[in-house]
């Protein structure tokens, strides 16, 4: 029994230490997600060079922890046959005299194997906390690591891909900006949120196209293929093809992955927004009586452009006055628009503009919003010039594709609040200067 006790308390012994482990690691863990940085900087920089070692370490102390249970095990499980042995030759002795009974040992075992259960259990907890500390200790932002960036409704977004839209923004302000702005941290993280939305926006209009069956054909399929084939075969060399790619931040690959995603969208979009098939198109006898309950309305107006002078402005004052003087005596709107209209539109829309609130500029909707149909305004003044408005009918058509654009649009906005949008491990620490964005530049430009 002195050995049996003893290996007990050298069972418990291991248990307390484990259990002292594992209290110790939880509150380094809450102190790495408090202040991951200062962490990293004081206990894990050796984590942070590889997660292997890392968890080549942990498994070795697991070994490490079995193999000392089984050392307090050894003395038990010899021990145990003794004590049967014993029971066998003392059987017919006085009672007074018989050693540890079977139930006894029975239940002893049974104890060991609930505390190797136990230790077993403690370890395991050790390295599922382990698992879970490392990643909030890695550092390294998914650009250099080439990691996912960000996962939208379980699509994930690799780096290169993000790098495309981080490189082809950059690239396009700084024309005006210079690359230098986007090294300033604020700057570039106005960037970078803009790129999110417009990647979170992009594939969940991707995973909504799917869903409506709009995934490729291998005839589409096919298609895109030859269209690249073409793009290829217009560089004389595939090394030409390759170098135009990289200047505007694309591989071979991720071209095809993104022209395969683009075909998607745009036969989803096609489909979508045409008035003959759109399941989101309004019955036809309903489509005036929802425009005009959503704001769609029309006009025609005659446009005089604003004067440099206040003696311009006078004149054009006046020839407006004119204008609408002879339609209120009865000539025809449409041949006054056009003869003197200076509208650069008007050609393209002689029947007048059908548009929604905050499409024009504010003084043209509301005058156009307070007259009846037929109506006629007096001379409104806006940034554009002087008009005379005449509130017309929208057009029958185009009411519709705007009651599906409306529907459509509530749909997504939907869709995009209830998008699931993961970020990738290191995500806050992507800098500017993770991309290689800046351009080479020449012997004489960096002399300048």
């Amino acid at each position: 029994m002195a050995k049996e006790n003893e290996a007990m308390e050298r069972a418990e012994d291991l248990v307390d230490q484990a259990e002292e482990t594992l209290a110790s690691l939880e509150t380094a863990t809450e102190e790495a997600v408090e202040d991951v940085a200062e962490k990293v900087e004081e206990v894990t920089e050796t984590v942070e060079e590889t997660l292997d070692t890392a968890q080549d370490t942990v498994e070795e102390g697991l070994a490490s922890v079995e193999e000392k249970v089984e050392e307090v095990l050894e003395p038990v499980v010899k021990e145990t046959p003794k004590q049967e042995k014993a029971k066998t030759v003392t059987k017919d002795a006085p009672k007074e005299k018989k050693p540890a009974t079977k139930k006894t040992t029975q239940k002893y075992v049974s104890e060991t194997k609930k505390m190797w259960l136990r230790i077993v259990a403690i370890a395991a907890l050790i390295l599922v906390a382990v698992a879970i500390a490392l990643p909030l200790l890695n550092t390294k932002s998914p650009i250099l690591t080439n990691k996912t960036v960000l996962t939208v409704d379980g699509v994930d977004i690799p780096a290169d891909e993000y790098s495309y839209y981080i490189g082809y923004l950059i690239d396009s302000y700084a024309m005006y900006y210079g690359y230098e702005y986007f090294q300033n941290e604020t700057n570039f993280n106005s960037i970078k949120s803009y790129v999110d939305n417009v990647l979170k926006e992009h594939y969940v209009v991707y995973n909504w196209a799917l869903e409506e069956g709009y995934a490729l054909t291998d005839e589409q399929k096919q298609e895109v293929l030859d269209q690249i084939e073409e793009t290829k075969n217009s560089f004389e060399t595939e090394e030409e093809y390759n170098e135009a790619l990289a200047s505007s931040h694309l591989t071979p690959e991720l071209y095809e992955k993104m022209l395969m995603a683009d075909t998607v969208i745009n036969n989803f979009s096609d489909a979508i927004y045409d008035t003959s098939t759109s399941k989101y198109a309004p019955n036809d006898v309903d489509v005036m009586t929802l425009g005009e309950e959503n704001g769609i309305i029309a006009s025609k107006h005659i446009l005089l452009l604003p004067g440099d002078t206040a003696e311009e402005e006078e004149e054009i004052l006046k020839k407006m006055n004119e204008i609408l003087e002879r339609i209120n005596n009865g000539e025809d709107f449409d041949d006054l628009m056009n003869e003197f209209s200076e509208d650069p539109g008007l050609a393209t829309y002689p029947d007048g503009y059908t548009f929604m609130d905050g499409e024009m500029v504010t003084e043209f909707y509301d005058a156009t919003k307070a007259l009846e149909v037929g109506g006629v305004s007096g001379i409104v003044r806006s940034s554009s010039g002087y008009h005379i408005i005449k509130r017309v009918d929208p057009d029958f058509e185009e009411t519709k594709a705007r009651l599906i654009s409306l529907a459509v649009d509530a749909d997504l906005e939907e869709r995009l609040a209830n998008a699931k949008v993961k970020l990738g491990k290191g995500y806050d620490k992507i800098q500017f200067s993770d991309f290689n964005i800046l351009p080479e530049t020449t012997d004489s430009e960096e002399a300048a």
